[in-house]
């Protein structure tokens, strides 16, 4: 796994040991788009609440160079079928400035840089309503962290946070989905 904060590749490592499994997997603290691993390297990778925060046309580049012929990617990541509404646009742009994502695209627009990188569609499955059910949860998070949370983000962090969550919940934005593609080449059947 590879992630750029340190802090996570060290409690990853660390989960790994304390489990046994440190000598299966490792963590690595790299760049997403400049992975340090030679050409055709996997068989399979995933990436979850990672290209959501990407440029994706590179982040799928980057995937396909590392993939073996007839290797698969998971990615789970977020889209719109088609324009933001009045009501659904200002909660996309808060959600965007909240978490760091990067733009909130079109379906389409997902399909033409997989195709760009050399990629191949094999399945997309929209989870849009499994995500949505998990806004309370965050919301709960930060109600348990109350203190830290108006500490850090002023009196009106929570009333916004609850206004928000509620609104993403309600108008399902963005859409979710985990798409599974394919570097076509030899062995693309095994699958």
């Amino acid at each position: 796994g590879v992630s750029t904060s340190a802090g996570h590749v060290a409690r990853a490592n660390d989960r790994a040991r304390d489990e046994g499994l440190a000598g299966q997997v490792r963590f690595e603290q790299a760049d997403a788009l400049r992975l340090p691993f030679r050409a055709e390297s996997f068989d399979a990778a995933m990436a979850i609440e990672s290209f959501i925060h990407l440029p994706r046309a590179a982040a799928y580049r980057q995937a396909h160079r590392v993939l073996r012929p007839g290797g698969m990617l998971v990615v789970e990541d977020n889209y719109t079928a088609g324009p933001l509404s009045t009501q659904s646009a200002p909660l996309a742009a808060a959600l965007r400035q909240l978490t760091a994502l990067s733009p909130i695209l079109r379906l389409g627009q997902h399909l033409e840089w997989v195709c760009a990188a050399r990629l191949e569609l094999v399945e997309i499955t929209d989870i849009t309503r499994n995500v949505a059910r998990s806004w309370p949860a965050v919301m709960q998070r930060v109600l348990d962290n109350r203190q830290e949370v108006t500490a850090r983000y002023g009196a009106d962090a929570i009333d916004a946070c609850q206004s928000l969550t509620d609104g993403l919940a309600r108008h399902a934005v963005p859409r979710y989905m985990i798409m599974t593609v394919r570097r076509p080449g030899l062995g693309s059947d095994r699958w």
